[in-house]
């Protein structure tokens, strides 16, 4: 689902992580597993980041963390899993 915010970011009216107002924010954290190095960190935190709504993502490579803060308008916690999962790595939220 495409929301006004998403298109206000692809224009450059709202930039990468300025809250837009539409929908709720959210913060999820997300056991994330697989992860060896540097690079792995950076394919997770990009692979999140091609979703409408992100507006923060921190992967922690050591904690096998990756917290995630977005408009719950946008996306939802199966579709951040569903990303993490296709870029290779284990996920689970954590509740």
């Amino acid at each position: 689902m495409t929301t006004c915010c998403d298109v206000a970011r692809r224009g450059g009216i709202i930039g990468k992580g300025e809250r837009c107002d539409m929908g709720e924010t959210a913060t999820q954290r997300i056991e994330t597993t697989g992860m060896h190095c540097p690079s792995c960190v950076k394919l997770v935190k990009m692979s999140v980041e091609e979703l409408d709504g992100i507006e923060t993502v921190d992967v922690d490579l050591e904690g096998g963390l990756t917290e995630v803060r977005y408009d719950t308008s946008s996306t939802d916690v199966e579709h951040i899993v569903g990303k993490i999962e296709a870029a290779g790595y284990g996920a689970a939220p954590i509740e």
